[in-house]
């Protein structure tokens, strides 16, 4: 049930290539897709069918909306120097967000925030509005909320703070692991104290953090990264992982 709600996004959003803008057939089409974008993972995860394939087809629905929208919208707005500009400045903070939780983690990352939600939901809302505000206006809340949603993104990417993998998306289940190493990285201090006294005073170091846990009665092993001045499990202790009920290889130590 949730692919083929995937599935009608897909269609309407194909469908938005084909009729006028603005017109009462393509706000029915871009409503329907955005409505199907809104319920489909909650059906998958409320009927328990949620898969990997599921996953990657909602990834491409998204982007076969997003391109429908921009082929259809751009050549009818015009759109001043400044606001491409200020488009252009949050454009470079998400591809440095991008970079930076690459660098970090080897695998690209995001971040579940409450303003990178509003901001989907002004974005979601922003064609709507086009016909009764003027887009400078309405060009402007939105750049706004997503300079602001990018900078927080940036933020929580580097402190590991409501951080995902794009390989995290489709967990759906949850098991207890146990530490069973923890190995501090020497090789990279970060000094808190302007003054120090010695060689390792102020200092303190990131941790990777070996996790076992078991899925299906098969036994994992899942490796972590600590960034540096966060709390580090002894070895021994109790975490939580979720992982992918597919592929139980994939998971997160919360």
């Amino acid at each position: 049930m949730a692919n083929v709600i995937t599935v009608v996004r897909v269609i309407c959003s194909a469908g938005l290539l084909f009729v006028p803008v603005f017109s009462p057939a393509f706000y029915v089409l871009y409503l329907t897709a955005g409505l199907s974008d809104m319920i489909d993972g909650t059906v998958a995860r409320k009927t328990g069918t949620v898969s990997e394939f599921g996953s990657k087809l909602d990834t491409a629905a998204d982007l076969v909306m997003a391109a429908a929208c921009l082929i259809r919208l751009i050549p009818v707005l015009d759109l001043p120097v400044w606001l491409l500009i200020w488009i252009a400045v949050i454009a470079l903070i998400k591809a440095i967000n991008i970079l930076s939780g690459y660098v970090m983690r080897k695998e690209f990352a995001a971040a579940h925030t409450v303003m990178n939600k509003v901001t989907g939901v002004a974005l979601f809302l922003f064609p709507l509005t086009l016909p009764i505000v003027d887009l400078k206006y309405s060009g402007i809340v939105v750049c706004a909320l997503a300079t602001f949603a990018a900078i927080q993104e940036g933020h929580d990417i580097r402190h590991s703070k409501s951080c995902f993998t794009l390989k995290e998306v489709s967990m759906d289940k949850q098991t207890e692991g146990i530490v069973v190493s923890v190995k501090k990285q020497w090789w990279l201090s970060i000094r808190t104290k302007a003054l120090k006294t010695g060689p390792l005073d102020g200092a303190v170091f990131p941790h990777i953090m070996k996790v076992r846990y078991t899925a299906d009665g098969k036994e994992y092993s899942k490796r972590v990264w600590i960034n540096a001045g966060l709390p580090v499990p002894q070895v021994g202790s109790a975490v939580q992982v979720l992982y992918n009920s597919v592929k139980p290889s994939k998971a997160k130590v919360m």
